[in-house]
């Protein structure tokens, strides 16, 4: 599940469940639609997932270097989630915490 709110200048987008590849093909083209009428920073809240596939890092990195996006962070990745971010490298290039 896929739910997104404009607070200061900021996309947060709140993600439930497993962000596999049917899931993510599912939100992804409303999320890019959104993301070409922003500019500012942007936070995945991740509190209530329990797994991510390659194509949601795919999504995070186009995120990350989208010119018009200030920063990306993930916030609240349950362990499993955070380690999938560190061994793709992902922790330097954005804020996970």
């Amino acid at each position: 599940m896929f739910q997104s709110r404009i607070e200061n200048e900021t996309l947060i987008c709140t993600f439930t469940g497993r962000l596999d590849t049917i899931t993510c093909t599912n939100w992804q083209p409303e999320y890019k639609e959104m993301l070409d009428d922003f500019e500012g920073d942007v936070v995945f809240d991740l509190t209530e997932v329990d797994y991510i596939s390659s194509l949601f890092l795919r999504v995070c990195l186009e995120t990350a270097k989208n010119l018009r996006v200030k920063s990306l962070r993930i916030q609240d990745p349950t362990t499993e989630v955070k380690k999938m971010f560190e061994i793709a490298g992902f922790n330097r290039i954005m804020e996970i915490d």
